[in-house]
């Protein structure tokens, strides 16, 4: 992909993640009320993840335009799941290994709703990631969908069926507001979930990758703007808010793609394919951080903690992001097989068992 400072923005959402759990884990144990807690509950943590979702639009979009429907979802299986199944498995032995203690009673430490990432509510599931699945369980479903509208055609039904997706959502925030507010979907409201709003607008900004390049430091300081004067007015309701930040995230995305990219070797922009193994286990790693210090008593302050606790959960979650990254690489190849690929492959498992054996002789 040719838009490399989209990297640039998911390194810089990832570390934005991580600032807002710090907050929320480290501000809920030592309070909120001191430093560092009162930085890091300031108005750039709430930014990350709807980025995270407009850039999923974005790129997602790019991808259909010359992959059909069904290896594209098979490329997003191989992206989405392994990762997080080998994610849920290190979360669980922190668990299990008493590093790290949820604060919830369960009957089991493995549950299949959580790890198909199936939109049936929090109460369904073991989420041993710390929630950070509610918002793979709408990257799942919004790729499902983008699939379906890509049947109307990548060049304008697409875009027309998005559009009229955000109309109606437009429409329920005015008649029905309140409904389908909670981060962790159902069945019957996901659709119907402002959560998407982000992740639609990443879609039509993908059409207007090549529109409006010479406004683009006129939007930007409009963008600074909107955030400052704009988004802390719509605080009232949770709908409002989001969307408000998902407007702010399509900007930030279409902004990175106006401005010169950075080269593919830059080593910031290679880190951006570590960030999704970094969001995966960040917040078991510094709750694992948190909890030692309390429960050990170490004699250090609330704030060296916290910047402790944030340095283990980047450096643990950038090497489990590389490692996911290279076992995506090697998986990756599998989503462009054939039915005949397919065919072929009982023979060659075939063969490689006989040459096996005759070696073996």
């Amino acid at each position: 992909m040719r838009f490399h400072n989209l990297q640039l923005l998911r390194v810089a959402a990832a570390l934005g993640v991580v600032g807002f759990h710090l907050y929320i884990h480290g501000g809920g144990m030592f309070g909120a009320d001191r430093f560092p807690f009162t930085w890091l509950r300031g108005w750039w943590t709430q930014f990350p993840v709807p980025v995270f979702f407009a850039l999923s639009g974005f790129v997602l979009t790019h991808a259909l335009q010359t992959a059909p429907p069904g290896r594209f979802l098979l490329a997003r299986f191989l992206r989405l799941y392994p990762g997080y199944w080998l994610a849920m498995a290190l979360g669980l032995a922190i668990v299990w290994h008493g590093v790290w203690p949820l604060n919830q009673q369960v009957t089991s430490k493995f549950s299949t709703t959580a790890a198909s990432l199936t939109p049936s509510g929090p109460s369904k599931g073991y989420y041993v990631l710390g929630g950070v699945e509610w918002s793979l369980i709408y990257e799942v479903m919004l790729s499902v969908a983008l699939s379906v509208l890509s049947l109307l055609g990548v060049r304008r039904g697409l875009l027309i069926g998005v559009g009229v997706w955000l109309a109606v959502l437009a429409a329920k925030l005015v008649w029905w507001p309140g409904f389908a507010t909670e981060p962790f979907p159902h069945w019957q409201t996901i659709l119907l979930s402002a959560y998407s709003v982000p992740f639609l607008l990443g879609v039509i900004v993908y059409y207007l990758r090549d529109t409006g390049r010479r406004w683009r430091w006129v939007v930007f300081a409009a963008l600074v703007g909107f955030v400052w004067e704009v988004v802390p007015r719509a605080g009232g309701s949770r709908e409002l808010h989001w969307c408000a930040w998902g407007v702010a995230g399509a900007v930030a995305v279409w902004f990175a793609v106006q401005v010169r990219q950075v080269a593919a070797r830059n080593p910031i922009a290679r880190l951006g394919d570590a960030t999704y193994g970094l969001y995966l286990v960040h917040v078991p790693v510094m709750q694992a951080v948190y909890y030692r210090a309390v429960l050990r008593g170490w004699d250090i302050t609330p704030a060296q903690l916290t910047f402790l606790a944030g340095g283990v959960a980047v450096a643990v979650g950038l090497l489990f992001g590389a490692i996911e990254s290279t076992l995506h690489a090697r998986l990756r190849p599998l989503a462009k097989l054939t039915p005949g690929d397919l065919r072929r492959w009982p023979r060659r498992v075939r063969g490689w068992v006989v040459g096996w054996r005759f070696a073996a002789r």
